[in-house]
């Protein structure tokens, strides 16, 4: 891609009323709301149960396990560890989920997943300071 060409595209984009600060934003808001607050779990899941319980919060224990599994074994965690990370992720979406409904709010089950990418990272440097 050479120069011209870029500045073609973005002239393009400003001409729409896009702008590369307003893509950042979306992207940003992306990964955000996606990855961070377990978007990708809970939305799909609202969509599919209509956020009838119990499947509904089955189907968000299902992502926290993907979230503490795939991410625990990618980063090198024990498997004793992943599984203790496991159990407490459970435990907090349980607990929210006992204090309130899940359903049609995304933060709900956003601060169950963010909580969990926490505890995540901290038996990550937990088992770095140890071995």
């Amino acid at each position: 891609m050479n120069i011209e060409s870029t500045r073609n595209t973005l002239d393009a984009m400003h001409k729409r009323g896009l702008n590369l600060a307003s893509l950042a934003t979306a992207i940003l808001a992306a990964l955000v709301l996606g990855l961070l607050m377990g978007g990708v779990y809970s939305l799909p899941a609202m969509s599919l149960t209509k956020c009838r319980d119990p499947w509904f919060t089955v189907l968000l224990a299902l992502g926290l396990s993907t979230t503490v599994i795939g991410l625990g074994l990618a980063i090198g965690l024990p498997v004793a560890v992943v599984l203790a990370v496991w159990v407490g992720a459970l435990i907090v979406l349980l607990v929210r989920r006992h204090f309130g409904p899940l359903d049609h709010n995304l933060e709900r089950f956003g601060l169950v997943h963010a909580v969990t990418l926490v505890a995540v990272g901290w038996a990550w440097v937990i088992s770095c300071l140890v071995a």
